[in-house]
C-alpha cells in the first residue's frame, strides 16, 4: 500500500513505485511468448502476407501526385487492397506484442483492426466500379457493423468492441477473484500487472493468422494470380479452425 501523511492540513499520498515490477513482468512474459498456442502460426502468416503484399505492390504504377479521383479504378482497387493488407500485417504484429508482454485483453484492438481491414478489402473487390476503393482510400469506408452484417462475423463485434474501447465492462477480463454481484453493482478485484492465459491468447493468435491468410486470398483474387500457402500453415489453420468451431456454443 502507498504511504499517506498529512501536509498543510490535507492528506497526501506517496506512492511506492518500486514495488510495482511491471517491466520485469513484461520481460518475463515476453521471453516465454513462444509457448502460446498458435504463436508460430501467427508469425508465419503475417510474414506470408508481408511478403505477398511487398511483391504485389511492385506491380502497381506510381500514383504519386495524381488526384485519387483521376486514377484508373482497377489501379485504385489494388492500391486499396495493398493498404488494407498493410494494416493487417501491422495489426498482427501489434496483437502479438500485446500478447507477448502480458496485455492479452488489449490484443483485441489489433484483432478488430485486422478484421475491419479484411472486410473493407472484401467490399473493395465486390465493387467493380472502384467507387468503394476510392472512398476507402479517402477514409470514408462503411462502418464495421454494416460490413460484418454483410460479410459475416457480426456476432464477435460486441466483445471485440468492449475490449478495444474504453468500456469498463472490458475490465471483467482482468478479474482475479470472483466478483460480488448485486442488482446495481458488480465488484471484483482486478490484476493491473502484466499477465497471460496461454489458451485464450492462442485463440487471438489464431484469429490474427486467419485474417492474414484470408487477406492473401483476397489479394490473389483481385490481381488474378494464385499464391502458395506453406503446407504447415494451411494444415494448422484448418486444424485450429475445426477446434474453434467445435468449441463454439
Amino acid at each position: 500500500m502507498a504511504d499517506e501523511y498529512e501536509l498543510d492540513g490535507r492528506r497526501v499520498v506517496k506512492a511506492k513505485i518500486a514495488r510495482w515490477q511491471i517491466r520485469e513482468g513484461e520481460r518475463a512474459l515476453f521471453e516465454s511468448a513462444e509457448q502460446v498456442p498458435n504463436w508460430r502460426l501467427a508469425d508465419k502468416s503475417r510474414r506470408l502476407l508481408a511478403d505477398f503484399c511487398h511483391h504485389l505492390s511492385g506491380k502497381l504504377p506510381s500514383i504519386v501526385g495524381s488526384p485519387l479521383k483521376d486514377v484508373d479504378r482497377d489501379v485504385l482497387k489494388r492500391e486499396a487492397l495493398i493498404s488494407a493488407a498493410s494494416i493487417i500485417v501491422r495489426a498482427a504484429g501489434s496483437g502479438m506484442a500485446n500478447i507477448a508482454c502480458g496485455y492479452q485483453p488489449e490484443s483485441a484492438g489489433p484483432a478488430r483492426r485486422a478484421f475491419e481491414a479484411k472486410l473493407n478489402a472484401r467490399a473493395v473487390v465486390d465493387d467493380p466500379s472502384g467507387e468503394y476503393a476510392l472512398r476507402y482510400l479517402q477514409g470514408r469506408s462503411r462502418g464495421l457493423q454494416k460490413l460484418a452484417d454483410r460479410y459475416g462475423g457480426g456476432d464477435d463485434l460486441p466483445l471485440l468492441s468492449q475490449l478495444s474501447h474504453a468500456d469498463v465492462r472490458g475490465l471483467s477480463r482482468l478479474y482475479v477473484k470472483p466478483p460480488r454481484i448485486s442488482d446495481q453493482v458488480t465488484e471484483g478485484e482486478i490484476n493491473l500487472m502484466p499477465s497471460r492465459e496461454d489458451q485464450s491468447a492462442g485463440l487471438v493468435a489464431y484469429l490474427l493468422a486467419y485474417e492474414a491468410v484470408e487477406m492473401c486470398s483476397i489479394l490473389a483474387e483481385e490481381f488474378g494470380i494464385g499464391f502458395e500457402v506453406p503446407p504447415w500453415v494451411s494444415g494448422e489453420l484448418h486444424r485450429q479452425g475445426e477446434a474453434v468451431r467445435a468449441a463454439a456454443p
